[in-house]
């Protein structure tokens, strides 16, 4: 289960190590994926969850925010939108030495 009903403003600062805490955990590695039927755990990484246009639906309505925009996770064309309400943004370079950025 995913720590994202929880508020950001209880995970503890400094954080100290991502791995210990849910909160940090769940921002750091927590992925958007398209049609899931729920928030499904992520088998890749080990850790944390992908979560479903609902969940982000209800994160936005909650923060009363429109948009969410992110980073770490890569993107082949360094940028892909989701359910028009979040950005992910991947700069990282020399990601794919072989593709020009």
């Amino acid at each position: 289960r995913s720590s994202l009903a929880i508020p950001v403003s209880q995970a503890p600062i400094p954080i100290k190590g991502v791995a210990l805490n849910p909160i940090a955990t769940d921002l750091l590695w927590t992925d958007p994926m398209i049609k899931l039927p729920s928030d499904v755990k992520k088998k890749v990484r080990g850790m944390s969850v992908y979560f479903e246009e609902q969940t982000l639906d209800q994160v936005c309505a909650n923060r009363k925010i429109s948009m969410v925009f992110r980073g770490h996770q890569m993107m082949r064309n360094g940028f892909n939108f989701f359910h028009n309400k979040l950005v992910t943004v991947f700069s990282a370079a020399a990601y794919y030495p072989d593709k020009v950025r």
